[in-house]
């Protein structure tokens, strides 16, 4: 019945049938061969465009690379220069030899050196050199940076000899210090007000042990212990002072509290932290 029906067909209606049929095949070629290929074709074209803008964009990275290695090395070139000249080593991968360094800063060195680096400033030192008295308890060191604020100083001098000072003497304080604010008055010779403070930044604090743990403050075998800062050998001068050159002794604590239950007993030496 229906090859009868076809054989009744004119080659219009044929011809019109084949069409309608290669149409409709093409229409089904292009959504499920051709359209999918366009679609992966676009991305790897615009993948393809990404990737050129990044090789475009290499030898500009390949030079910032190039001066940030630079720049690195002249930044750890200054950083080993402030270690070597403007530090003291703190490794708290030893906190009991840590703290035997800050207490040697503490209370022989930084007075000395602060003395030192006034009397050829310039200027006039108008207050006593105190130094607070440093911690008892290894575990209380932060492992980042640690620092000795110094309160506030006054100087005396002509006014260009105090711009010299600021401008040319301060950079090489023997630590690193931070002037916040300074305050100037009265005609020439000026009176100059400032506050001071010193960082030092310890090493070795990632691998520290935590408080409690064996060696920690309130157990340290072998310490011996201290009874207090009068009277230390190595010292020179009445207990618990240091001569300085401004008139008046530096206090240095006087006697220091046992903090953190460690045994209190004995000198302390000087040698310069830790045996």
């Amino acid at each position: 019945m229906i090859i009868s029906r076809l054989e009744k067909l004119t080659k219009q209606q044929v011809l019109i049938i084949f069409v309608a049929a290669f149409v409709i095949l093409a229409v089904a070629m292009f959504f499920l061969l051709i359209r999918p290929r366009q679609k992966t074709l676009t991305a790897l074209q615009n993948e393809l465009q990404q990737t050129q803008s990044i090789v475009a964009q290499r030898p500009q990275a390949e030079e910032d690379l190039k001066k940030a290695k630079e720049e690195k090395v002249k930044e750890e070139a200054k950083l080993a220069y402030y270690e070597k000249t403007k530090m003291i080593p703190i490794d708290l991968k030893d906190r009991r030899k840590a703290m035997y360094a800050l207490w040697t800063e503490h209370n022989k060195v930084l007075g000395r050196k602060i003395e030192d680096f006034f009397r050829n400033s310039g200027v006039l030192l108008l207050t006593p050199i105190q130094i607070p008295a440093p911690t008892t308890n290894p575990d209380s060191i932060p492992s980042d940076i640690y620092s000795i604020s110094l309160g506030t100083y006054q100087v005396m001098a002509p006014f260009p000899a105090l711009l010299n000072f600021l401008r040319n003497k301060m950079p090489k304080f023997p630590r690193v210090a931070v002037l916040p604010s300074i305050s100037i008055t009265g005609p020439s010779p000026v009176t100059a007000a400032f506050s001071l403070t010193l960082y030092y930044f310890p090493k070795g604090g990632e691998v520290a042990a935590p408080a409690g743990a064996p060696g920690a403050a309130g157990a340290m075998p072998g310490m011996g212990g201290m009874p207090g800062m009068g009277g230390m050998p190595g010292m020179g001068g009445a207990p618990g002072m240091m001569k300085g050159p401004m008139g008046g002794g530096m206090p240095m604590g006087g006697n220091m509290p046992a903090g953190g239950g460690m045994p209190m007993g004995g000198n302390m030496p000087m040698g310069g932290g830790g045996r």
